[in-house]
């Protein structure tokens, strides 16, 4: 989901474009000119519908690769594992009560 997570970032950016900006509007020495900053505000908003845009393909990549995981998914390998483990757990619990039923005898 790492490409996804990235892309959903990049949205974020929208944030330092406004912040720059303001920054040209009000704060900067130059004076920009009416048509620099609708230039800017024409290419923030591209940008903008461009990330949106790559995060939204990156979302259908993630659906298709957890539908691709399912699909894969086998059931009676999993109900193997799932016995070989609870029997692997239940030897696991026997021969401790063993050795602890052991360790009581000596004790008596």
């Amino acid at each position: 989901m790492n490409k996804l997570e990235e892309a959903m970032g990049r949205l974020n950016h929208i944030e330092q474009d406004i912040e720059a900006m303001m920054y040209a509007i009000g704060d900067s020495t130059r004076k920009y000119t009416e048509d620099e900053l609708l230039n800017m505000l024409i290419g923030m908003n591209q940008l903008h519908k461009t990330r949106y845009e790559m995060m939204w393909q990156e979302y259908e990549n993630f659906k298709k690769g957890a539908i691709h995981n399912f699909n894969d998914f086998d059931e009676e390998e999993f109900h193997r594992n799932l016995e070989e483990d609870l029997d692997k757990k239940h030897q696991e619990a026997m021969e401790e009560k063993r050795r602890r039923e052991e360790a009581l005898s000596q004790c008596i």
